[in-house]
């Protein structure tokens, strides 16, 4: 077998000798291959430590994350859906034009529960009409007073998304 130079690094030299192994397909090819095997598990164990140690450090730091989904404790409205309900049955104003039109459709809004309870970040993630985008906004931010989600007991910022259906009415 050729000699190599290679500064003193181990791991250089048996990946070369890796790759002369497997070119001349000589019998020391399944040993450098385990090795290479063992060598890279390794590493990756290693690196995933870090990587999902980094990630529990952020964690610390709810206040400034959104989270899709919490597992402990999800945020909640006075009354629940049927107090959602109430409100917007309540406070629908439906838009003039699009009723005389016999217009409706649905209009899906995505908004923020921050930890003070406050609905923030309203938007229409699908929407149908301008008008009726706009009431569907205007009704997401009258939701005032949620109790916020938690996650280790800690107060969490999350999303929600709420689908607006506008029926007409006929005449």
């Amino acid at each position: 077998m050729k000699q190599l130079k290679t500064d003193g690094n181990k791991h250089l030299k048996f990946l070369f000798l890796f790759k002369i192994c497997l070119w001349q397909n000589s019998k020391k090819a399944s040993y450098y291959k385990d090795y290479m095997k063992r060598f890279l598990l390794t590493v990756s164990i290693i690196f995933l430590g870090f990587v999902s140690f980094s990630q529990s450090a952020s964690s610390e730091k709810s206040d400034s994350l959104i989270f899709f989904y919490c597992d402990e404790i999800p945020a909640k409205y006075p009354g629940g859906q049927k107090g959602i309900n109430k409100l917007f049955a309540d406070s629908m104003r439906y838009p003039l034009q699009a009723e005389r039109q016999g217009i409706g459709g649905t209009v899906i809004v995505q908004y923020v529960i921050d930890t003070f309870g406050n609905t923030t970040d309203v938007l229409v993630l699908e929407g149908f009409r301008e008008d009726l985008n706009n009431e569907a906004l205007r009704l997401t931010k009258l939701l005032k007073g949620w109790i916020p989600g938690r996650l280790h007991n800690k107060k969490i910022n999350a999303y929600r998304r709420q689908p607006f259906i506008f029926i007409p009415n006929k005449k």
